[in-house]
């Protein structure tokens, strides 16, 4: 295993500074009565550097990273030349795991439904990239219908009690609602 450097040391322990901080004041006071100010006032932060890390107060609670596709499962899509709903499945479920502590952010989410917004709202972001990225080996409307149906099916698995799905658990997921909407025709 890799050692991290002190830069990327103290960059996560801003980072989980923050994250306790709105976890702890959003636990005392609520998410609607809690400011940016505040949570960068208790981690002792800038407004600035809270950006860098979080795009909301709701991403901070959540500890969500930053909505982006990993860089090496990024160059893996774009080499690969399989099929696209594999190889989307393969990338939703490495953004899905990189997300990390996806048991924690269901509970709190359940807990406070006022987190949801953020939750959606780095999912809309990754979604986008994924749209993008699949658009460049696909037609466009193909592209975003595979997308679609492999956000559909980690969405499916959450909601069955899956919250990091593998790639063969997207594919399943795939082939599971593709044969229940043929079976509907």
């Amino acid at each position: 295993m890799t050692e991290l450097s002190l830069r990327e040391r103290k960059k996560q322990q801003t980072r989980q500074a923050m994250h306790e901080a709105a976890c702890e004041l959003m636990a005392a006071r609520g998410l609607g009565q809690v400011t940016i100010d505040e949570i960068c006032a208790k981690a002792d932060v800038s407004a600035r550097t809270f950006f860098n890390y979080f795009p909301s107060k709701g991403a901070a609670v959540l500890g969500l990273p930053q909505p982006r596709v990993p860089d090496d499962a990024r160059t893996r899509f774009e080499q690969h030349q399989g099929s696209l709903i594999d190889d989307l499945c393969e990338l939703v479920a490495v953004i899905v795991a990189s997300r990390g502590g996806a048991t924690e952010i269901r509970g709190a989410i359940q807990r406070h439904p006022e987190l949801m917004p953020a939750m959606k709202q780095w999912f809309t972001e990754v979604r986008a990239q994924v749209i993008d990225l699949a658009e460049a080996r696909a037609e466009s409307r193909r592209a975003q219908l595979a997308v679609a149906i492999v956000f559909a099916a980690a969405t499916f698995q959450a909601d069955h009690g899956v919250a990091t799905p593998t790639a063969n658990q997207l594919r399943s997921a795939v082939a599971e609602l593709a044969a229940a909407a043929v079976s509907t025709e």
